[in-house]
C-alpha cells in the first residue's frame, strides 16, 4: 500500500512541484513584469514629462512668434502710414517743381523779350546817336552857309546901297 500510496503520491509530489514552479515562475513573471511596467511607466512618466516639457517650450515659442508677427504686423502698420504721408508729400514736391518749372519757362520766355527789346533799344540809341550826329553836322553846314548867305547878303545889300 505504502507502494500504491507513494506511487499515488509521486505524481502529485510532481504536480505539486510543478505547480511550485508554476506558481514560482508566474511569481517571478508577475514581479518581471511589474519592474518592466515600473520600468516602462518611469520611461513613459519621463517621456510624458519630456513631451510636457517640449510642448510647454513649443507653446511659448509659439507665443513668442505670435507676439513677434503683431509688432511686425504694427511696424509695418506704421510704415504703411508713412509711406502714404512721402507719397503726399512726393507728390505736393512734385506739384511745386512743376510750377517752379513753369515759373522758370516763362523767366526765360520774358527775359528772351527784355534782350530783344534792350537790343533793339540798342540800335534805336545807336541810330539815334547817328542820326544825332548828322543832325549836328547838317546844323554845323546849315549855320556856316547860314553865316555866308548872311555875308553875301549883306555885301548884296552895302552894294545895293552904293548904287542909289
Amino acid at each position: 500500500m505504502m507502494l500504491y500510496l507513494e506511487q499515488f503520491l509521486h505524481p502529485m509530489k510532481q504536480f505539486s512541484l510543478l505547480q511550485l514552479k508554476a506558481n514560482n515562475s508566474h511569481q517571478q513573471h508577475e514581479h518581471f513584469c511589474n519592474i518592466v511596467i515600473h520600468d516602462s511607466t518611469g520611461q513613459n512618466s519621463k517621456i510624458i514629462e519630456l513631451l510636457q516639457k517640449k510642448t510647454n517650450s513649443a507653446v511659448e515659442a509659439m507665443q513668442y512668434g505670435k507676439t513677434l508677427a503683431e509688432q511686425c504686423v504694427e511696424k509695418a502698420d506704421i510704415a504703411g502710414k508713412a509711406l502714404e504721408k512721402i507719397t503726399v508729400e512726393v507728390s505736393a514736391i512734385s506739384e511745386k517743381n512743376y510750377m517752379i518749372a513753369s515759373a522758370a519757362d516763362e523767366q526765360k520766355t520774358v527775359s528772351e523779350e527784355i534782350n530783344r527789346n534792350a537790343m533793339n533799344i540798342n540800335g534805336i540809341a545807336r541810330d539815334s546817336t547817328e542820326d544825332a550826329s548828322l543832325t549836328l553836322e547838317t546844323s554845323h553846314s546849315l549855320a556856316q552857309l547860314s553865316t555866308e548867305l548872311q555875308s553875301v547878303v549883306q555885301q548884296f545889300k552895302l552894294s545895293q546901297s552904293h548904287r542909289y
